[in-house]
């Protein structure tokens, strides 16, 4: 059976100055139905992200939505994120906007 996801828009939740704090895990100012978002930084750049409820793992799946560049001279086209989310998955997958792991 496919999986739902629902996506909810607005802006990133929390996320614009989170790599400055440093390496490791921070969380984000998004919980959802007792779920806490938190985003893994690594060398200075978001590279994924986590959720918790209770101090137990969720099941988080991060979306890219892409759109293809312009390309330069001598080059194909290439694909670029333009927004990503964090879905926090049950038995559908709830998704919240947030920064894209690795930068925009």
């Amino acid at each position: 059976m496919p999986t739902t996801y629902t996506i909810h828009e607005g802006e990133p939740s929390g996320t614009p100055n989170i790599a400055a704090k440093g390496d490791g895990r921070h969380p984000l100012d998004l919980k959802v139905d007792g779920v806490q978002i938190y985003a893994i930084v690594k060398d200075g750049q978001i590279a994924g992200y986590e959720g918790e409820r209770d101090g137990r793992p969720v099941e988080t799946v991060t979306l890219h939505e892409v759109r293809q560049g312009p390309a330069g001279p001598g080059t194909s086209p290439t694909m670029r994120p333009v927004n990503c989310y964090v879905c926090i998955c049950d038995d559908t997958c709830q998704c919240y906007p947030v920064d894209c792991p690795g930068g925009r």
